[in-house]
Order: C-alpha cells, then structure tokens, then sequence
C-alpha cells in the first residue's frame, strides 16, 4: 500500500457558559510509530479548555510484512479519536 506523506493539526478552545463545567476530560495520549505519529492533548486554563490533535502519516510504503502493525496504529488512533468529554451543570 502507498501513502503520501500527511500531516494535520487541529486545535480547538471551548468556553462553557456560566453555570457549567467540565466533568470528564480525557487523559492526554501520544503514539509514535515508524508509521506515523499522534497526540490528544487537554489544557484546561482560565475556564477555556483547548483541544490539540496532531496526526502525522510519516511512512509512504507499507509492505504486507508490516501491515498488520500499520493497521494496530491506525485502529489506536481511531480509538482516541472517540474519546468524549462532557460536562455538568453547576448546582
């Protein structure tokens, strides 16, 4: 299988309104591989929390040899793209 080299980030900030927080925030993550890189990374500062993804895709040929460690990699990522937050209302 061939890929092109890939590389995204995204970086989100979330303000709750007053009389919410944050109940659930995932623990940061990062996974690097010959294949690739990637990271789930949390700050929570001044009541903003910031959400980074970075995904790199560093290998452009993967062999049948190691597919199958290419495939755990991108199932991992998969798995920590599903994370979710949540949040409750203040009493």
């Amino acid at each position: 299988v061939k890929y092109l080299p890939y590389e995204t980030v995204d970086i989100i900030r979330y303000k709750l309104e007053d009389g919410f927080s944050w109940d659930n925030i995932p623990d940061n993550m990062e996974i690097d591989t010959p294949f690739g890189f990637y990271s789930l990374t949390f700050e929570l500062k001044n009541d903003i929390l910031t959400f980074k993804r970075v995904y790199i895709l560093k290998k452009v040929w993967i062999n049948k040899d190691s597919y199958k460690d290419y495939k755990a990699f991108i199932e991992a990522v998969i798995d920590e793209d599903k994370k979710e937050l949540s949040i409750i209302k203040n009493q």
